[in-house]
């Protein structure tokens, strides 16, 4: 919840310059979903290194999103990004950790 938070503020700063960053965080939908949405345990990564990971791409995807589409939010669309996502990235950082790929 504090890193995706964290990660819309920093995005922010970088993607829109001289505007204050806590306005797109306070703005939409992002604040109702990083307290009700981010959290859920069914969707939720379940390692520590996942869940910050998980927390920069919805921050990243939901600035990247409001900035260069068509849609006004973007932290939903992020969510659904970063969801279908983390399998992956799940299974790539337990294989870093047993120290190779599977054969």
């Amino acid at each position: 919840m504090i890193g995706t938070a964290i990660s819309i503020v920093i995005c922010n700063m970088l993607f829109y310059p001289g505007i204050n960053p806590i306005y797109f965080l306070a703005s939409g939908g992002a604040l109702f979903g990083i307290v009700f949405m981010t959290t859920d345990p069914v969707s939720q990564p379940k390692g520590s290194t996942a869940l910050w990971i998980y927390a920069a791409m919805v921050g990243f995807l939901t600035v990247f999103i409001r900035r260069y589409s068509l849609f006004a939010e973007g932290f939903m669309f992020a969510l659904l990004l970063a969801n279908s996502l983390m399998p992956l990235v799940e299974d790539g950082i337990e294989r870093l950790q047993k120290g190779g790929a599977k054969k």
